[in-house]
């Protein structure tokens, strides 16, 4: 009698664990599990396109010295390549790639060390300097501090929501301004 009690108890332990998780709030890692984006990655994608619009809307009102503008414009080479080829890089290869070295290499490593508004500053300058020229910079800069914070949100998936945040950013802005 006492080993079937036993054993009867342990069965209905093992059935309503996940239930009783569930009604504690703990069933984080049950919940997780079931989707390919971390929670929340509506809003970080749309705060990123709105700061990608934002920020090209600011780059082309801002009278930049003339210097910085044949700079910035010697980088533009969307008209010498193929349009196809430009979109693959635009929207997959550099956001993969980008974050990569910026958010998952240079944010964790300074991460594991630092703050979180220090390792995205740090971070954020990198990927500034990284485009080559002032005005870019700038915009990749703001952009970077952008990232960075979706990166840091995510409970799980973080290089997966900064790849996506990156490639809808550069979206908006070829949708917006070509």
């Amino acid at each position: 009698k006492k080993l079937h009690d036993l054993e009867l108890t342990r069965m209905i332990s093992l059935q309503t664990a996940p239930q009783i998780r569930l009604v504690q709030g703990n069933d984080t890692q049950m919940v997780e599990k079931k989707s390919f984006l971390p929670p929340g990655w509506q809003r970080l994608l749309l705060g990123t396109v709105l700061a990608a619009l934002a920020g090209n809307i600011l780059v082309r009102l801002i009278p930049w010295p003339e210097r910085w503008m044949i700079s910035y414009g010697e980088v533009q080479t969307a008209e010498r390549m193929s349009r196809s080829y430009y979109l693959a890089l635009t929207l997959a290869a550099a956001p993969m790639m980008e974050e990569a070295v910026f958010r998952l290499g240079i944010y964790g490593l300074l991460r594991r060390k630092l703050r979180p508004k220090a390792a995205a500053f740090l971070s954020a300058l990198a990927f500034g300097f990284y485009h080559g020229n002032m005005i870019q910079g700038l915009y990749a800069f703001l952009l970077g501090f952008v990232l960075a914070w979706g990166y840091e949100k995510c409970p799980w998936g973080k290089y997966r929501m900064a790849v996506l945040m990156h490639a809808a950013a550069n979206g908006a802005a070829l949708l917006a301004f070509g």
